[in-house]
């Protein structure tokens, strides 16, 4: 029997979404269903690896910390970033643009999403330093018409979540904006190639195998984003578990970025010392920014940043570029 077909308005034409790959809490977009809550969910083995990694402190030298340093050319006062969420108008008055604030009166990098203009251009107007993130649209040159407009109106860097792909079925996924495909290394030289002539960084997100890291490089992404995209899938290692073997696989100078869980400053130093330049924080600034609005997430963020500092002082790390792995042991039998 024929599998029975819905289909979602897109631009000009019907984006096929078929009952059985569509999640109906998501307005029609197509997302992956995590793991079942048991030992594969993958958000509960990133806790658990999380509250198994234990500082070393160290006191003899100490001094008070410095947060503030380079991401992607930009000068923030912090290395926690505010992570990709969407329908934020669903959850405070002032949506995308308030929530834009916030994050950028506490000097962070914003990661966002891109769906028309005029909302890009609210958010820009806040002076936030903002990364747009697209899915991997089958259709490239639509992914460059975007990536186009967003840098016109100022992004700092175009971001693809490349893990948003395949469902559990190992189809190709539907989004809201367009059927999703997994990107050839052709096609993402070409949209690498493209973001250096409009002078902004290309990065590719929901990497966490080092052969990924090496071909992104290669590939020209300016920068890589360890992930796997709040439990897109069962038992995937968690960012922190994979950071140590990107950096390796990287050197010491290749941006990358990480998230997935980060609940406390604490748990955004433990990101750092693994290897990585910045630590996105994403559920965390949604409560906050659903409590109170663009306060709740200046607040959150500056409470988060103040949890950090306290960490780098304890441990005797007066800069970020100064949290290496010796800052943290690992609880063995985690």
């Amino acid at each position: 029997m024929e599998e029975k077909k819905t289909f979602y308005p897109v631009g000009d034409h019907e984006l096929d979404l078929s009952r059985a790959t569509v999640n109906p809490q998501k307005r029609g977009e197509y997302v992956p269903q995590g793991g079942p809550k048991d030992k594969g969910n993958s958000d509960a083995i990133t806790r658990a690896y999380f509250d198994a990694m234990l500082l070393s402190f160290r006191h003899i030298g100490a001094e008070k910390p410095d947060t503030a340093v380079t991401l992607l050319g930009h000068e923030c006062k912090t290395p926690l970033m505010a992570g990709m969420l969407a329908l934020l108008d669903r959850v405070h008055e002032g949506g995308t643009p308030a929530f834009a604030k916030g994050v950028q009166r506490a000097g962070a990098l914003l990661w966002t999403n891109f769906t028309e203009e005029d909302s890009f251009r609210r958010v820009m107007d806040t002076g936030v330093t903002a990364i747009v993130c697209l899915k991997p649209f089958q259709d490239t040159e639509f992914f460059l018409n975007t990536a186009h407009r967003a840098a016109a109106l100022g992004a700092a860097g175009i971001c693809m979540d490349i893990d948003h792909c395949f469902d559990d079925r190992g189809e190709y996924c539907g989004f809201i904006g367009g059927q999703l495909a997994p990107k050839s290394p052709e096609e993402l030289r070409k949209i690498g190639d493209e973001c250096k002539k409009l002078g902004i960084p290309f990065i590719l997100k929901g990497i966490l195998d080092p052969a990924d890291a090496v071909a992104a490089r290669e590939l020209g992404a300016d920068a890589i984003f360890a992930s796997h995209h709040r439990n897109i899938w069962s038992y995937a290692v968690p960012p922190a578990m994979a950071l140590p073997s990107l950096r390796e696989a990287l050197g010491p100078d290749y941006p990358i970025f990480a998230d997935c869980g980060v609940k406390s400053g604490v748990d955004a130093f433990k990101l750092l010392a693994a290897g990585a330049n910045g630590a996105a924080v994403a559920r965390e600034l949604l409560t906050a920014f659903g409590r109170g609005g663009e306060d709740g997430v200046y607040d959150r963020l500056m409470f988060l940043n103040d949890e950090l500092k306290g960490t780098m002082a304890k441990t005797a790390r007066r800069t970020v570029e100064e949290i290496d792995q010796s800052a943290v042991l690992l609880r063995q039998g985690w």
